[in-house]
């Protein structure tokens, strides 16, 4: 924490109120055009509804957004990883491999991070722009503990952690005279309840930026709000050391768009029920983000407010605003982007004018109308209760008459179908991402193929901008917390038989990271062809002398990888990596590995061992049977 003078913490306090008074209004105009789109996803009424007509309003958008998103999490969450972490150097290779499954690890066993990318790819479709924050959160109190039997490398760890010993109990000596442990031993210790990165997807409404910034890191100003309860603020000045002289006690300021995400449901907002906020002692906070001069020198700070006071002020050990945003349209020099609301409201603003006219059309049309002359003599309650006798004077029959009306035109659904496809092109997400059927010229499944793959050029770039703007800045974020904070040793479990022991230091070095979705993909089952083809072409080049020094064991490896991957199985359940043999410096710089070794003398002398000929002969003679691409991938025709 650091310790301002009364005159610098009310500088501070008015320069932040300008900051954040400037950006509240800058996102207070974008708010009306999220209001909008969270109208249009949930197709509520538009408010021009007539009574007594039609008020029927079409979907569009909600398809778009429930089509996308579906495909989106399959890409990201299917075989294989979206991010692969690359050692830079051959020596840093072992610790590439343990960042790979410490990183695998948290993102998914402890931080769910299927849900959190869900809700953070939802926000960016619908929004705009979907906000991801990113801290390390460590959580811990003081207890007192008894131990009958504690071993001397216990307690040392336990003192080591700041414990401290209040009985010591009785020694158990060992061989050479010094104490094994103690019996009976009281010990201060810190438990531990929470020690790791920690995601949050941030609401609307609660993210500001400065209103000229274009991005996160070149922002002079980002802020973020929550609401947290008496006991939640009381335990977090405790953590932290907020100074909470001079704050009091007042109603917070309501967060609008939640109350009107409520509204819309005909619900009203729990948190702004002044007898909940009183209740349970809820206050608004502001985390602020901002450079800021200290002692001549400009600092990376972050400063809570509360209630506009400021109570904490720090070096932010980020060095810039631990936040991560995705757009799935992205505009050259803007922070905001495009939605798939802009792209598609619009027709649906239209195919819901042209549903609402067709419908009413047929209410008019179909309903039967039936003409009767004034003092006709005819019983009218005959005809509006619908009876089959119908009583009219002497002579009057001729008073009642059914009125004829046209047929419904097909013009109306010909104007449908066009927008249809206007918004099909714009959009990028046709019948066929939706699994209907579409009306082609072309019924054959390599032409039915083609269209997808057509459509999915879209969506290959909104994967390819998420994973560049999004999971990379995410996997950096995370190898460096766990370089920075990670100081406690960690057991994960590589695959069903192993155990990594990761200690603190292992992790170092730089590392390289390489995107493996969006452009430049292909289809799934046309991989699988790629990948049959090229193993035939290795096996034809392994009989080409000095071929060695070009095809090994690692090449093989590679493209069965591909082939399982692109079936949607997980490679380490039918396949080891050749590398695997290899740990610390074994591997030496520029030379080759023990399977890469053993591949090229198999190759060399040719009896077949480790990827000789042999193998090359049974992998090609199984891909020209159509052996490797008997189970296609899921979805995919076989």
């Amino acid at each position: 924490m650091i310790n301002l003078p009364k005159e610098q913490r009310e500088e501070l306090e008015r320069h932040l109120k300008a900051q954040k008074d400037a950006a509240k209004t800058w996102d207070e105009a974008k708010a009306k055009d999220r209001d909008n789109a969270w109208q249009l996803f949930l197709a509520e009424k538009l408010g021009n509804e007539q009574p007594g007509l039609s008020q029927v309003v079409s979907p569009d958008v909600r398809d778009a957004v429930l089509t996308v998103l579906p495909d989106l999490l399959e890409i990201f969450f299917g075989a294989g990883d979206a991010v692969t972490i690359k050692h830079r150097r051959t020596d840093a290779m072992e610790a590439a491999r343990r960042m790979r499954a410490v990183i695998r690890f948290r993102l998914q066993r402890q931080l769910n991070m299927f849900l959190t990318a869900h809700d953070w790819f939802w926000d960016a479709l619908v929004n705009r722009n979907g906000v991801l924050q990113y801290f390390w959160d460590f959580r811990f109190t003081w207890e007192e503990r008894e131990y009958e039997v504690i071993t001397a490398e216990d307690l040392a760890e336990k003192l080591w952690d700041g414990g401290e010993v209040l009985e010591q109990g009785t020694p158990e000596p060992g061989p050479d005279g010094q104490p094994l442990g103690w019996r009976d031993a009281k010990v201060k210790e810190r438990v531990i309840h929470r020690d790791q990165p920690m995601l949050r997807v941030i609401p609307r409404g609660n993210f500001i930026i400065s209103p000229d910034a274009t991005s996160i890191d070149d922002a002079g100003f980002v802020a973020v709000r929550d609401y947290p309860q008496a006991w939640q603020l009381k335990q977090d000045a405790e953590l932290y050391g907020y100074d909470m002289s001079g704050v009091e006690a007042t109603e917070p300021e309501q967060n609008e768009e939640q109350a009107t995400a409520h509204a819309e449901r005909d619900r009203e907002d729990p948190m702004a029920a002044a007898e909940w906020s009183k209740k349970h002692g809820r206050r608004e906070r502001w985390i602020c983000y901002l450079p800021w001069e200290l002692d001549g020198k400009t600092t990376k700070v972050v400063v809570t407010l509360i209630n506009d006071k400021v109570v904490h002020v720090a070096e932010n050990v980020f060095k810039r605003p631990p936040f991560i945003d995705i757009t799935p349209a992205r505009l050259p020099h803007q922070f905001e982007g495009m939605s798939m609301v802009d792209l598609v409201k619009q027709y649906q603003h239209i195919k819901t004018a042209l549903y609402r006219l067709s419908l009413d059309y047929l209410r008019e049309n179909v309903f039967p109308q039936t003409v009767v002359e004034r003092d006709s003599g005819v019983n009218l309650n005959s005809i509006t209760m619908g009876r089959r006798l119908i009583e009219t004077d002497v002579g009057k029959s001729g008073a009642v008459k059914y009125l004829d009306k046209p047929n419904l035109d097909m013009g109306a659904f010909r104007l449908i179908e066009m927008f249809e496809g206007a918004k099909e092109q714009s959009s990028g997400v046709t019948r066929l991402n939706q699994g209907l059927q579409g009306r082609s010229l072309n019924k054959t499944a390599t032409g039915m193929m083609e269209l997808i793959q057509q459509a999915n050029k879209r969506l290959r770039l909104i994967a390819r901008l998420f994973a560049e703007m999004g999971l990379k800045p995410l996997y950096r974020a995370l190898i460096w917390m766990e370089q920075e904070f990670g100081d406690r040793e960690l057991v994960v479990a590589v695959s069903d038989s192993e155990d990594l022991t990761i200690k603190p230091g292992d992790l170092g070095g730089d590392f390289d990271l390489v995107v493996n979705v969006g452009v430049g993909n292909t289809d799934r089952n046309l991989t699988i062809q790629q990948m049959q083809t090229l193993l035939s072409q290795m096996a034809q080049l392994s009989q080409v002398p000095g071929a060695e020094r070009m095809v090994n064991i690692r090449h093989i490896y590679n493209a069965l990888k591909q082939i399982i991957e692109a079936m949607g199985f997980d490679p380490r359940l039918f396949t080891d990596d050749p590398d695997r043999e290899e740990t610390g410096g074994a591997r030496q710089e520029g030379g080759a590995g023990a399977g890469d070794r053993r591949a090229l003398a198999g190759v060399a002398d040719g009896r077949g061992s480790q990827g000789g000929p042999a193998v090359f002969e049974q992998l090609s003679g199984e891909a020209a049977a159509g052996n490797l691409g008997g189970v296609s991938a899921p979805g995919q025709p076989g």
